[in-house]
C-alpha cells in the first residue's frame, strides 16, 4: 500500500520506481495531486477508481488532469512481469 492522499510534494517531479518480478501495488491518491503512473510489465491488470483494466504486453499509462500544469508532480514507474494495480 502505497498512500499520498495526504502528500505534500516539493516543487519539480518526484519520481517513485519499483522494479520486481510481481507487483501487487495499492494506491490511495489524493484527487488534487499532479499524478502520472506508468506500468511496463508483461500482464497488467489495473483497477482504476471504478473501471478494470488489463493489458498483455502493452503499457499502461495515465495521468490526471493536473499533471502537465503543475509545478508538483508524482511520477511513478513500475517495472515489473506482471503487475496488479488498485488505484483509489
Amino acid at each position: 500500500d502505497l498512500d499520498f492522499s495526504h502528500v505534500d510534494l516539493s516543487s519539480g517531479v518526484t519520481n517513485l520506481k519499483i522494479v520486481c518480478f510481481a507487483a501487487a501495488i495499492r494506491l490511495k491518491l489524493n484527487p488534487e495531486l499532479a499524478y502520472q503512473i506508468r506500468s511496463n510489465a508483461f500482464v497488467s491488470e489495473v483497477r482504476e477508481f471504478d473501471q478494470k483494466l488489463e493489458f498483455i504486453v502493452a503499457p499502461y499509462e495515465k495521468h490526471n488532469r493536473h499533471f502537465e500544469n503543475s509545478n508538483r508532480r508524482l511520477k511513478i514507474e513500475i517495472f515489473s512481469f506482471i503487475s496488479d494495480i488498485v488505484i483509489l
